[in-house]
């Protein structure tokens, strides 16, 4: 399919998309070999005023910060400040949680591929309640709540922010500078990101930008604003092991680090330092992280060894961003725009089987879930609203479409055989009883 006719398709698709999707504004690119080959805005960064989206719009990042996170710790361990193996305590010797010693146990490594063992909490909507502005009072919060760790320091996988806030704290004293102006001087401006920033005074007097919000202590974990040109230049340090144009911004051997897929966190995705890898899609890895916060939802995606990159910037949170930025990759390779790049076998499961999963499931960070079983279908209703059905497809997995993408839920259980939490959206949310 020549350059054409991949976009003519593409961008039926991506009409029909947002349309079914009720997305408001979305920007999209793409990169081949280095070369940006499709930039674009679609819809608009404020409908009431009929202000249109651009490839300059300013939008958040969310998550997709922890990438570079990620690449600020790698950078002081270059450096030889820290090392990823170095316990947390060393650096923050305040954090501690009511569990005891098993803390003392934490490494950077562990923070990094969120494997620390700490469950989803409450702490990023305490912080907006309390008015929380730095890493100390966020400490001092986390020391005070009562929960268990999922289990020894490096053996569970699930999701946390805290973990990459914290992260923020120990770039901060690692280096001796406030995050935000690590990360702008030593990764943003060599990078010839102009327009990407943290701060509510740095974007203001930036017309051309989406609604956005401060959130301190959380820059680390998913406070950068950026646009779709930033961005694209980005993508290139992860096709080239460190470069971008003529600046080398990491080593190749600690983009490689970056890159390890260290703990599975899909059924064909595994999670390294900031970054999800996916081992097979179609054929090749590809590389990325999406984002999602309140008026947010983004996706970036590079398949290195295809020379290809997208990103994909929203102003929807829960829109298929994700959808978006892998259908650009089908239609270049002149797959249908809708392609999935798993297959799943189907998997028996008697009813009295699926009763065994049947309960409530919460998390401190405000999840709520129920999962039942109708006519031998599992079914989870989020927050008494939202539902969707589960298809097995292994032992204790199952299959979900989530926000227009498939997503695995994972059953736990314990030594009795007994479910005790699920994993979904990469989190381990604990069964009430």
């Amino acid at each position: 399919m020549n350059n054409q006719e991949w976009i003519v398709s593409y961008e039926e698709f991506v009409r029909e998309t947002m349309l079914g999707s009720k997305v408001p504004g979305a920007a999209i690119g793409v990169a081949k070999h280095g070369q940006l080959v499709y930039a674009k805005g679609f819809g608009y960064r404020d409908v009431e005023q009929g202000q249109v989206v651009t490839v300059d719009t300013l939008f958040g990042i969310a998550s997709i910060t922890k990438s570079f996170t990620a690449i600020a710790i790698m950078q002081l361990q270059e450096a030889g400040k820290l090392t990823v193996a170095d316990p947390v305590s060393r650096y923050l010797p305040e954090f501690h949680v009511k569990t005891g010693s098993k803390t003392e146990a934490i490494t950077i490594h562990n923070f990094l591929t969120h494997s620390s063992g700490l469950p989803p909490l409450s702490c990023a909507d305490e912080a907006l309640k309390r008015g929380m502005n730095t890493y100390e009072e966020l400490m001092t919060y986390m020391a005070q709540l009562d929960f268990p760790l999922l289990g020894v320091p490096g053996t569970e996988f699930s999701y946390s922010n805290d973990g990459y806030t914290l992260l923020g704290a120990i770039v901060e004293r690692a280096s001796g500078k406030p995050y935000s102006t690590y990360v702008k001087e030593h990764i943003l401006q060599p990078a010839g990101m102009k327009h990407s920033c943290f701060s509510l005074v740095e974007w203001h007097g930036y017309e051309d930008r989406t609604p956005l919000f401060e959130t301190p202590p959380f820059q680390s974990s998913g406070g950068l604003k950026s646009t779709l040109t930033d961005m694209m230049r980005y993508t290139e340090l992860f096709r080239t092991k460190g470069l971008i144009g003529k600046e080398r911004i990491l080593r190749a051997e600690s983009v490689q680090q970056m890159t390890t897929p260290y703990f599975r966190c899909e059924h064909n995705q595994y999670y390294g330092y900031g970054v999800a890898i996916t081992p097979n899609f179609y054929g090749a890895v590809m590389l990325g992280h999406s984002g999602r916060e309140k008026g947010i939802q983004a996706c970036m995606s590079i398949i290195p060894e295809n020379g290809l990159a997208a990103v994909v910037l929203t102003n929807l949170s829960g829109s298929p961003a994700a959808a978006l930025a892998h259908g650009t990759f089908h239609c270049i390779e002149n797959r249908p725009a809708k392609s999935t790049h798993v297959t799943y076998k189907e998997y028996d499961l008697p009813t009295d089987r699926l009763l065994e999963y049947a309960g409530e499931y919460g998390s401190m960070e405000g999840i709520h879930l129920q999962v039942s079983v109708d006519a031998g279908t599992l079914i989870v209703t989020v927050d008494h609203s939202d539902s969707f059905s589960l298809k097995a497809i292994d032992e204790d997995v199952f299959l979900a479409n989530v926000d227009g993408s498939d997503q695995t839920v994972r059953f736990i259980r314990d030594g009795n055989q007994t479910v005790i939490r699920m994993m979904g959206s990469y989190r381990q949310i604990p069964k009430r009883v």
